[in-house]
Parts: C-alpha cells; structure tokens; sequence
C-alpha cells in the first residue's frame, strides 16, 4: 500500500511493543530524519528517484554484498563457530532468492507479485586494510547487555568498530535484552552516520540458536532487518495512530498492526477486510520465522532503488567475497582463477567439481551485471578461458547442478 503519511518515530513505537509483548524486531527510525516534516521529504525524494528511475534500478546480474559479522559475547555459549554464522548466512541468501522451500506456502493470489528479493550476500574476504579476512570477527565483552543501541558498535564501548560501511555490511550479533530481536539503520542516515550503519540481531535470535525464542529458531531476523538495511518499512507501516499506515509500497495489502502469530489465509483486519485481507507471510511483518515466504516485486523494487540511490558504493570497492549462497553449505567444486590479478585482461578458470561434469560460469562486474557466460561446460575441458576485459574488479561464479562458488579477480591496466 503506497502513499507517504508517517507521523510517529520508529524507536518510540518499539519502546511501546516492548511493553506490550516480546516481539520487537524494529528499525531504529533514521536520525537524519529527526522531524515529521524532513523525514517527508526524504521519503518524498525517494519516491522522485523510484518513479524517475524505473527502467533502471534493474541489474542485469544479481549484486553481490560483502557481509561483516561482529559476534560480540560476554560468555562462551553466545559466541558462534564459523559454521553457523555460514548457515545463517545461506539462510538470508536463500531468502532473497526465493528459494526456501516454504513458498509453497504462499497464497495463489499472491504468488504473481511473490519476488525474490533482488540481491546476494557474500562473507567478506578483505578487511578495509586489504588484510585476509573470513568476513566473521569474535569478539570477548566484559558487557553483559548493550542497552545502549550503539555500544556494540564501537571497541571503546565493549564492541567492535565498523568497518566501512560504504563498502560492508555490518552486522553485530550479540545480547542486546529479552525484549529485541534485532534493529537495522536506515540508508539515508549512512551519509551522516557512517560509523553506526548497520545491523544488530540478538543472539538469542541467530542462527537458530536458543529454545527460548522459539519464533524466532528459523534465523529470519536477519532477512527482515536487511530488508529495513534497503530502506523497507514494516508492512503495518510505522504509524500507530494512522486510520490505515502505510509502508510507501504499491503491492502490499493494507495492515493496522503487527501479526505475531500464524495464522490462516485469509485473514483480516480493519484495513483489509474483505478479499485476500492482509499478506500476513510478508518478510517484513512480525509473524513467527516459519510463517514468513515472500517479499513483493514492489518491496523489491524498492529494496534496488535504495541500493541506487544509498549505497551504490557498495558495488564499486574491491572488497573480495565469499558467496555462500542457497546451497553452498554443501559445496563440492574446487575454484582456481589465475592470472589474479591480471594485466592482459584475459584469465582462466580451472574447475574440479567431485559431484558433477557440467557447469554454467557467470563473469560479474563490479556493479552486479553480466559481462560474460558460458554455459553447459564440460569440466573435463579445463582451463576455460575469458578474453577482453576491461580493468576493474570482477567475480566469477560457477554453478552446476549441486552447487555454486564464487570468487574474485582484478583487471589491471
């Protein structure tokens, strides 16, 4: 549902949830926006770019996001191995890809604007030093609860910094209280607040992780905070008091309040009361993990535009990457680029795959388009070869019928 009416800051409405029940997932309310009237505008201006840009906030490759996960722990038991932080990770990317095996579970009526959600994440494999990194920092607190919503931010505090945010996405896991699941900056505040862009999911809430939150066990707090991270607001909209809110998104139904529970299709509030009612499954509702399926094309294209519009940068640094993507977790494919970096503008990639003959291989550039392909290949017939590229930095992706990898290479001039 779309049209711009917002009259009350995100970070009171969840301090009103908390005292009403446990479920808080909520975005901090963006503080370059620190009044109704520039907050309008913002979103105005926004609105201006969508409609001014819509034959172009598409990509003809799916972009590509490092990711930098700060896991800040008081006590052994809320850290977390590499491993886990991978499966959450190929949960969200499963997620955006709209491959998770529970959008059968999407209404019939919904499933032509059903969407993936247009992006990819990768763990980081460069720190901004340009240092090896695994994209996962541990770190040790004497802070038992954050109850500030920044410390976690910052090792001064008991944190850890961020990095750059023009060219990362943070996200720090750790015990921010019983009451929040996770909160997410907003994109038109990374101009002004770099050093607090970002994400923070309880770790009770990550990487199914604790009985406790047991709506919470299915790892989704973090694709609902991404979709806040691409500028999507709840799809109850953020203003309590408001006849019908609105979440400035064309194909959502309209929607009073929250949903914190599952339950049957259809069903209805006073703002869709009749029809298919509201789209309770949506990403960016409050329902348990297992009754999330879908964002919309409209979320979507929304979710694009901010990546255009915001954080654009994130797709031109040469930060390299780890894709671990919707069954990667499983991965059997050994991946050699070389020359690396190369200065002919010409490379090869060498393939050893232990569960399959036949591979596609995707050359990417920086900004998420494919530049080159190959498809149906018999990786009996390695090295294969990719000619005239220009300079830049480039990932190639190789997928077959079990699996995909990802790495990146440099053109030099």
């Amino acid at each position: 549902m779309k049209f711009i009416l917002f009259t009350l800051i995100l970070a009171n409405f969840c301090t009103q949830l908390k005292s009403q029940t446990d479920f808080c997932s909520a975005a901090q309310y963006p503080k370059s926006s620190n009044s109704e009237k520039l907050f309008l505008e913002e979103e105005t201006r926004f609105q201006a770019f969508i409609e001014n840009n819509k034959n172009k906030t598409t990509f003809r490759a799916t972009p590509i996001i490092p990711v930098i996960f700060h896991i800040v722990y008081n006590r052994p038991d809320q850290d977390f191995t590499d491993a886990q932080v991978q499966k959450q990770l190929a949960i969200l990317n499963r997620d955006f890809a709209r491959l998770n095996p529970d959008t059968v579970k999407t209404p019939s009526v919904w499933k032509s604007i059903a969407s993936d959600g247009g992006l990819q994440f990768c763990l980081a494999k460069k720190d901004p030093f340009g240092k090896a990194t695994t994209g996962i920092i541990h770190t040790r607190t004497n802070v038992v609860e954050f109850d500030n919503v920044d410390d976690m931010k910052s090792s001064a505090k008991g944190g850890d910094d961020t990095w750059n945010a023009k060219h990362y996405l943070n996200v720090w896991v750790t015990y921010i209280g019983s009451n929040t699941f996770g909160y997410s900056t907003f994109p038109p505040d990374l101009a002004a607040f770099p050093l607090i862009d970002g994400i923070v999911v309880n770790n009770k809430a990550f990487a199914t992780s604790d009985s406790n939150f047991v709506d919470r066990n299915g790892s989704r707090t973090l694709t609902h905070e991404v979709g806040h991270w691409f500028n999507l607001w709840h799809i109850f909209g953020n203003n309590a008091n408001a006849t019908c809110p609105t979440d400035n998104v064309d194909d959502t139904p309209g929607q009073k309040k929250p949903t914190y529970t599952c339950v049957n299709f259809p069903y209805y509030d006073d703002c869709s009361f009749a029809g298919n009612g509201i789209m309770f499954m949506n990403y960016m509702n409050y329902v348990p993990d297992t009754c999330y399926n879908l964002f919309t094309k409209g979320q979507k294209d929304r979710m694009l535009a901010s990546l255009q519009m915001y954080r654009s940068e994130i797709l031109t640094q040469t930060t390299t990457c780890n894709l671990v993507g919707t069954t990667d977790l499983n991965e059997s494919i050994d991946l050699n680029v070389f020359p690396n970096p190369t200065h002919s503008g010409n490379i090869n990639v060498e393939i050893n795959s232990s569960d399959s003959e036949i591979a596609d291989i995707f050359i990417y550039d920086s900004a998420g388009r494919t530049i080159q392909q190959k498809l149906n290949l018999s990786l009996q017939n390695a090295p294969i070869s990719f000619n005239n590229l220009s300079t830049g930095y480039y990932l190639v992706r190789v997928k077959t019928q079990n699996g995909s990898t990802t790495k990146a290479f440099i053109v030099l001039e």
